[in-house]
Parts: structure tokens; sequence; C-alpha cells
């Protein structure tokens, strides 16, 4: 009988697995060699590419470097820090809790910090979970991230939120962290906002952050996917980031030569006081076959592999439009985006600003750091999707004035969609 139940089992898993494998793909040389071009052209140091239409993978290609200094190409299993799209598994972790009655989306997130969080210019208005995920809650980092993340890694223990909002006890607040503009409408882009998030659920869940995502996330949806690069099974699958200056490559991050970093210690860590040690807003670890997963849980209900991750109607809140740009309610670098969900951007198919795919909506969102840009799109409706990775270019990525995407990304999407849609 044993027997009989591992033979059963390998074949659903082979019949599994094969979901996945680059052999199911279709070869299409045409778009292999525009990619090709295009690597060439922007001087990609590595890039990885994965299309879905009708719900199926149909293509993949994986070109370049992974690591320059010990020569390992770029190959299906290649994780790369993807950046700001780890704030779409934030916001899944804070839906789960949401769907569980455990969260209010309107909720007054003072009512969890348990301390006063107020936009000094308006007072006696609350900041809402609601408004944290779609980065209309007027907290803007843009003029304290540098400093309160140097703070947050360089002290044990971790220093609380409460000293950035906490006009009266703590030096290190900054008035400035605050847009002068009334929470709900209008819209500032926020890392902050984010590790704020991943800090209500851990004080919800009574979980470390990230294992709150390894559990009831990444292992029910088969990703090889962590916030911490120690935890990867292989090492040597995880991508450098690179710069170049000086006509040489620079190494910015995750250049470990194959070896485990230190695990960080969480000896003076409390829960819910500031999880961005651990890096919600963009430490996430995965590759593109990891954010097919994500996607495709996302694209249909929140099921994806047999395991419901979320219910059908908590994605469909998340894909429904929380902030759309009237051409006064953003500023800054604001300007080129058009419409948020909680924790998803939405693309309102404007050429030259936001279109993916012409004459579609899609959901999604995209990263920018240490050289790396990264993308991860899709339409509930048709069920397609894109999700491109690249870990540095030769010359620097070009965008212009209020376009959401840059050339190489509108480069890469325009062939794909031609050549597959």
């Amino acid at each position: 009988m044993a027997k009989i139940f591992v033979l059963i089992f390998l074949i659903s898993f082979c019949a599994f697995q094969a979901v996945y494998s680059q052999k199911n793909t279709i070869s299409n040389p045409v778009l292999t060699q525009k990619l090709d071009s295009i690597f060439r052209k922007n001087q990609l140091v590595g890039m990885s590419i994965l299309v879905i239409k009708n719900n199926q993978i149909v293509y993949e290609n994986y070109l370049g470097k992974s690591d320059i200094g010990r020569g390992i190409k770029v190959s299906q299993q290649t994780a790369y820090r993807v950046a700001s799209i780890s704030k779409v598994v934030t916001a899944v972790a804070v839906m789960m809790l949401v769907e569980q009655g455990l969260l209010g989306l309107d909720d007054d997130i003072n009512k969890h910090f348990g301390y006063s969080i107020r936009n000094p210019h308006f007072p006696n208005k609350p900041i809402t979970i609601r408004q944290l995920l779609s980065h209309t809650s007027t907290i803007a980092d843009w003029a304290v991230w540098d400093n309160f993340a140097r703070l947050t890694f360089g002290t044990s223990p971790t220093p609380s939120f409460k000293i950035l909002f906490d006009s009266v006890n703590n030096k290190h607040y900054q008035r400035e962290v605050f847009v002068v503009k009334e929470p709900s409408n209008y819209f500032a882009y926020c890392n902050i906002s984010y590790a704020m998030l991943a800090s209500l659920v851990e004080k919800i869940s009574k979980k470390r952050f990230d294992v709150y995502c390894n559990e009831l996330i990444f292992k029910p949806l088969g990703m090889k996917s962590s916030f911490n690069a120690h935890e990867l099974p292989h090492l040597n699958n995880l991508a450098v980031l690179y710069r170049k200056y000086s006509g040489k490559w620079i190494p910015q991050t995750d250049n470990f030569g194959g070896v485990a970093p230190a695990q960080r210690n969480f000896a003076n860590y409390k829960l819910g006081t500031n999880a961005l040690l651990i890096g919600p807003q963009g430490n996430l670890r995965a590759s593109a076959l990891d954010l097919y997963k994500l996607t495709m849980m996302l694209m249909n209900g929140g099921e994806f592999g047999g395991k419901r991750i979320l219910q059908a109607n908590t994605v469909k809140m998340m894909q429904e439009t929380a902030w759309l740009h009237d051409g006064k309610n953003a500023d800054g670098r604001e300007l080129a985006l058009q419409a948020w969900g909680l924790g998803l951007q939405i693309t309102t198919d404007k050429e030259g600003i936001d279109r993916v795919f012409p004459n579609t909506k899609m959901w999604g969102h995209a990263g920018e750091a240490y050289g790396l840009i990264s993308d991860m799109y899709f339409d509930s409706e048709k069920k397609n999707g894109l999700i491109f990775i690249t870990n540095g270019s030769g010359i620097p990525f070009k965008t212009k004035y209020k376009a959401a995407l840059f050339e190489v990304e509108k480069a890469i999407f325009k062939v794909v969609y031609e050549s597959i849609f």
C-alpha cells in the first residue's frame, strides 16, 4: 500500500512540476532574437523574462550573468532582490488578516499601534490601513528615509516607529515626514508605510513578519522565496545586483560569493515595533518563477496550485481603484503613476506613461533598486501577464518626464505583446 501511495505521489508531483517546465513553453525564435537585441543594446548584465497567456506560461527566456565574478549564468532558478515588488507580498499578508476580521481597512492605525500617528497639518484626520496600502496616508518617507533606515539597521534594540511620530517625547521626530495634504486622496509613494503595515501584521499575528510570509504565503504557493538571503535553499542562484562605474561592474548588493551571510540577530527585536529591519518594502528575494506563482494566485481569485491564500472577494478589493490621478493629487515622481489599488499599481493604458500592453488594464508592481529593475504585471480578465527582471545595465536607465516606465521596459513589453498576443 505504501508503494502505491508513493507512486501516486510521484506521478502527481511530476504533473505539477510540468506546469513550470521550460520545455512546455512555446518556441518563439523571432521574439528571442528581438529580446537578445534589446538585451545587448541596453548592456544588461542579466535578464529573466516570463510570459503568461490564458493562464499558462507560454514563453521564458534567461540571458546574461547573475554573477559576473564567478561567471554564473542567469537561469530559471535565478532569484533577485526584486525591490518594491516585495510590497505586493506585504499587502497580501495584511489582507489575510483583514479577511479574518483582525484588521479593518478603515481602522485608525492608532488603535493598533497604541500611540498617536497624525499628520500635524490635519491632526483630526485618522490615518487608516487602506491609506497605508494605497500610499494615500500622506506619510512621505523621502524626507526621512535615509536617517531612519540608518538608525533602524545601526542600533539594537531596533527603534520603534514611535520616534518618527512623537513630536513631544522624541528628538528624532521630523515634521517633514508628512506632506502638507489631507490624508485620503493625495498619493505619496512611501516605503515606511509598508514597514508599518508589516509591523501591524506582527502585532496581530504574534509572528515575525518574515516567518509569517514563509509559513502562510511562500510555502503554500511553492515559492522558494524569502526576505532573508541566508534562508535561500541555493545561494548560488541569487543574482548579484550591479551598477557600472568608469567602465567597471560594481556589485551593489547580494554579492555573497555563494557563502550564506550571517543571520540577523533578532534577540532584542520586539514584534510590531519596526519591521523595516526585515525589509517588507524591498528585501524579497524571488525568481521569475516565484513571481509567476504569486501572479497566478492574484490573477485567479486568491488560489494557485490547489492552495487558497485569499478569498476571491479580498483579491477583488485589492484590485479596485483606491486612488486615481486627477492631475492635482500627486506630486514629484508620482506624477507618472495613474492609479493604485491596495498594494497594487493599476495601469491605465496611457501610451508613453504606464502602458504595458495596449488596450489592456493591468495590475501589478514594479521595482527599482541597486541597479535592478523588475516588473510583475497581469490582466485578471484575459489571464495574461508578464514578469521581467534585470540585475543591472551598463548604461543609465532612461525614462521620459511623467513616464512610469523606463525605455528598456517599454521596449520589452512592446516586442512581447507583438510576438505573443
